[in-house]
């Protein structure tokens, strides 16, 4: 590490993709309901924050750790910093049974030092980690309203996945407002049966606040997913009825410097062929076209 250059890091951590993401979150997502985290980063089907090293067929997640990771932060250069990182060659054990998975993301990032506005965007690639998969096979194996019955028929030979991000925030006094837009997009190749799904697209948009009283902070947000667009081999897909809508509010009230007390609460109503989820280790169980209504209370102590 450096003043002058940054730093260069290895381990296990979040990346810039997520970090972008919850560091401007009003609501703490890991900790309970309510988190940026149900909604962006995940196409839905029940799928929320992957752990890292998850030896499953497919992930579809991009608010993500990741093992076996090197990443790079730059110092602070009146207020514009950035960031990239990649896995290395131990992350290919035990992620996916395809040939060489790998993750990658840059991002970047400024913040007012004098005019109170945020701006920044994020890049995150998945290579063969089969997130199709977890989408077309969150109906045992048939995409949701497609024009035929559609899945995947074998495991591809290679995938490529791709998220971005963009945002901004500003404050005004007490209160720090933003909105945030998404796209995710998953790809296969190597799937010949007209009916194999091969592309699958989401785009996501969404605004909250923070507002910091005397004994703590509110904050609120409110996030709408799309309906995703698909592609199959044979052209016939249809992929309507599959978006979300989410709020979450909270209020966080100071104990001391380091402790909070908080309470949290969230709504998810899904379109009928998808399952959007809490996160906060209290998810529902998958349900296409749910609605979820939930709240949680807790005591965080930062050391």
């Amino acid at each position: 590490m450096g003043d002058s250059w940054g730093g260069v890091w290895i381990g296990t951590n979040e990346n810039l993709y997520e970090r972008y993401f919850y560091t401007v979150d009003p609501l703490d997502g890991a900790a309970g309901m309510g988190g940026n985290l149900q909604m962006f980063g995940t196409p839905g089907y029940g799928s929320v924050f992957d752990a890292p090293g998850a030896a499953i067929r497919g992930t579809a997640d991009f608010y993500r750790r990741t093992d076996h990771t090197v990443w790079y932060d730059s110092p602070n250069w009146g207020g514009f910093t950035f960031g990239a990182y990649t896995t290395l060659s131990a992350y290919k054990t035990g992620n996916t049974p395809l040939s060489n998975p790998r993750i990658w993301g840059v991002g970047a990032k400024y913040v007012g030092p004098s005019v109170p506005i945020q701006l920044w965007a994020a890049y995150e690639k998945h290579k063969d980690l089969d997130g199709l998969g977890v989408i077309t096979g969150a109906t045992g194996g048939a995409f949701p309203n497609a024009t035929v019955s559609v899945g995947q028929s074998t495991v591809p030979t290679s995938t490529s996945d791709q998220g971005i991000q963009i945002g901004v925030g500003y404050t005004l006094g007490d209160v720090f407002i933003f909105g945030q837009f998404e796209g995710l997009k998953y790809k296969a190749d190597g799937l010949g049966v007209a009916t194999d799904i091969i592309e699958y697209k989401r785009n996501a948009w969404g605004a909250g606040l923070k507002w910091n009283v005397a004994t703590g902070y509110f904050g609120g947000q409110y996030i709408h997913a799309m309906n995703g667009s698909c592609q199959s081999v044979g052209g016939g897909c249809n992929a309507s009825q599959t978006g979300g809508d989410m709020v979450g509010v909270g209020y966080y009230h100071t104990l001391s410097k380091q402790t909070q007390a908080y309470i949290m609460a969230t709504w998810i109503g899904n379109d009928d062929l998808n399952q959007y989820n809490t996160a906060g280790g209290v998810g529902a169980v998958p349900r296409l076209g749910s609605s979820i209504f939930g709240a949680t209370v807790g005591l965080k102590h930062s050391f």
